[in-house]
């Protein structure tokens, strides 16, 4: 999620506090009682100075560092960097490191003001909406028989979800028709890549309004289900 937030991880901000303390220490005069109590704990601390020393050799820090802000720039970049490896290297994120390459917040987080739009097309982006596919990460049902609800036979993967299936044929007319019919000519993962993509604030709140519709109605298709059983 911090990646979908822009925000630097709780590990970037404790090594960016760590370091402006050195650098501050640095610029002060060398006889002041700040400068010389940081360095006699330093020399004194068998833990903190290795600690410090990797700390600078990790980030490539040295005296000509300018300014604070560079400072904190160059660490959020590397954290950023360390964020965008994890997501390529995950099985569970397969369609968000498609669409997700740049550590900055993305603008459905801004743009769409309602807060269950904002989560249902948050749901849709990391793939946790309520399917098949999702369950059976849990239960360890094969993933060639993690079959939709409609009972098509077809596997409850985004696609399927948000393309095919036919028990949201209403939602997706009302309000994915239009923008389904320019995409045409594209694959299904192609459509999937662009409909998720944030790139565009009318098509984000349009899929946030099927996404939600859509959670609705599978969750009273399962309610009728378990009540006639």
């Amino acid at each position: 999620m911090r990646a979908e937030t822009g925000l630097p991880s709780l590990r970037a901000r404790v090594h960016l506090a760590v370091l402006k303390s050195w650098k501050r220490n640095r610029t002060v005069n060398s006889s002041s009682f700040s400068h010389l109590s940081f360095n006699s704990m330093l020399s004194k601390d068998a833990v903190r100075l290795p600690y410090l020393n990797s700390l600078l050799s990790r980030y490539s820090i040295s005296d000509d560092l300018s300014s604070s802000a560079e400072l904190r720039d160059r660490i959020y970049k590397c954290d950023a960097l360390l964020d965008r490896s994890s997501i390529i290297k995950s099985q569970s994120a397969q369609w968000y490191k498609i669409y997700k390459s740049a550590h900055l917040r993305s603008p459905y987080l801004v743009n769409i003001a309602n807060q269950n739009l904002r989560a249902a097309f948050t749901c849709l982006r990391f793939e946790t909406m309520p399917t098949a596919i999702l369950a059976g990460r849990f239960s360890k049902t094969p993933k060639n028989l993690r079959f939709c609800i409609c009972g098509n036979l077809a596997l409850e993967d985004l696609p399927h979800c948000v393309l095919h299936c036919p028990n949201y044929v209403q939602p997706r007319n009302k309000f994915l028709s239009g923008i389904l019919l320019a995409l045409s000519s594209l694959s299904n993962n192609e459509k999937i890549a662009f409909l998720l993509a944030d790139s565009d604030v009318h098509i984000s709140h349009r899929i946030s309004l099927y996404a939600l519709a859509a959670k609705k109605i599978r969750a009273n298709v399962v309610s009728l289900r378990a009540s006639s059983t």
